[in-house]
């Protein structure tokens, strides 16, 4: 709740990460991923993690190549949350489903079947139904 009473929703129970026992809002980090020049699109998703818990992987859409260090850099100061365990992997299109949302569950299926969770922050291409 803010100062004037409101209440804000920043996400859904079911897509809450919990990194080294801390609580993350994959919409606060896809936020501030977005507030990047060149940045289209974002979205995290969370692998099980044996040190972790969960391991926060986000992935990105933009309009030309990315240094994603430095893109790793520019977004820390605007989360609330140690990103060091945070991987970006830059793609070029997000599986979308039937509505025209990301199919953040079709994301970390592709995550889990380590096609992209361990690039260490690439351009990665995840399958031939990614809609453009």
């Amino acid at each position: 709740m803010d100062h004037d009473g409101y209440i804000t929703m920043r996400g859904r129970f079911a897509e809450l990460i919990t990194v080294a026992g801390r609580t993350w809002f994959p919409r606060d980090v896809e936020e501030a991923l977005c507030t990047q020049p060149g940045a289209k699109e974002a979205a995290v998703v969370a692998l099980p993690d044996a040190q972790l818990g969960q391991r926060p992987i986000a992935y990105i859409t933009c309009s030309e190549q990315t240094d994603l260090t430095r893109l790793k850099r520019a977004i820390a100061p605007l989360v609330s949350y140690d990103i060091e365990p945070l991987m970006i992997n830059q793609i070029n299109a997000f599986p979308m489903t039937p509505t025209g949302k990301i199919a953040k569950a079709q994301l970390r299926q592709s995550a889990m079947a380590g096609s992209d969770s361990r690039c260490g922050g690439k351009r990665v291409d995840v399958g031939s139904n990614w809609k453009d």
